[in-house]
């Protein structure tokens, strides 16, 4: 139990010193305790559960420490924008708060905005709602040059502000030509061009069809920021290849090549991890204590983003 608590204090003293633009660290000494508490928790009923949950933030740890860094805070194109929003439609409401769709102004007149607010949230969870807006912001100020993925605007005060990326949900799209999935595989690699892996691609809804029937991508907010090409970074850039290649096989399998094929068929062991660890800890705070599920596109699509 002191194990776990002495590295809970670390992590949380990192994510407080990021947010006042400091930098981070120990993230060797914070997830080797919470590790070490993860294992030797007792097997008492519900330990379970508090077993996978530390074993999931040590391995954030250890990965961040492994490639991932953090940097600069992320430039913002509209100072102010996310207090001169004007709201015209809720996208979304949960318990992390409200994502709104509307204008903000410029001197070049009105321009299409989402503003995520975590302040409409419950209290409880805006901690963890502004941890999420705040890695969004960051990968998105690396993707500063990247077309068809969103632009930073602003964030402050419990809100962040991005551009809006018109198109139409790729469920909803349904796009039978295997050129807009080769045109998704190079929108990839300009963003892991970046040092940046999306780590989200296998929810339908965050890819979108364009008017001109190219792909956008959008929700950044469990983006990895890498400092170098480890193999860490491989490993997520591979994933993130992988399920967009089951979205392939979704809408267009015979077009899908002996090569990619493969790479279905391979589970990484981020995918077996992921599966045995976070998984269930997730299934148990979403479905039973929030009472709240992630349809992942399988529900109605939320429309342009």
């Amino acid at each position: 139990m002191g194990l776990a608590v002495l590295g809970l204090v670390i992590w949380l003293r990192q994510e407080l010193a990021r947010e006042a633009g400091r930098g981070g660290g120990a993230e060797l000494a914070s997830g080797a305790l919470l590790a070490g508490a993860a294992l030797g928790v007792e097997p008492v009923p519900g330990a379970d559960a508090a077993g996978h949950l530390l074993l999931g933030l040590a391995g954030v740890q250890l990965l961040r420490f492994s490639g991932e860094r953090e940097h600069r805070r992320a430039p913002r194109a509209i100072r102010g924008g996310a207090d001169a929003f004007r709201p015209s439609e809720v996208l979304k409401r949960d318990l992390f708060g409200r994502i709104e769709l509307g204008e903000v102004p410029t001197p070049d007149g009105p321009l299409r905005a989402v503003r995520r607010d975590f302040r409409a949230g419950a209290l409880w969870l805006r901690p963890v709602a502004a941890l999420l807006a705040r890695r969004e912001a960051r990968a998105l100020g690396w993707l500063a040059d990247v077309e068809r993925v969103p632009r930073l605007l602003d964030r402050g005060r419990g809100r962040f502000l991005r551009s809006y990326v018109d198109g139409r949900p790729l469920a909803d799209a349904g796009p039978r030509e295997p050129a807009y999935f080769a045109e998704a595989r190079r929108l990839l690699r300009r963003i892991h061009a970046q040092g940046v892996t999306h780590n989200d691609t296998h929810k339908v809804h965050n890819w979108l069809v364009t008017p001109d029937g190219r792909p956008a991508l959008v929700d950044f907010q469990i983006a990895g920021r890498h400092a170098a090409r480890t193999r860490w970074f491989r490993l997520c850039a591979l994933e993130d290849v992988r399920h967009l290649l089951k979205h392939k096989r979704t809408f267009c399998a015979d077009a899908l090549t002996a090569r990619e094929r493969a790479l279905l068929a391979r589970r990484s062991w981020i995918a077996r991890g992921w599966l045995a660890t976070v998984k269930p800890v997730y299934v148990l705070v979403t479905r039973r204590l929030l009472h709240w599920r992630d349809r992942e596109g399988r529900g109605r699509p939320l429309g342009p983003r």
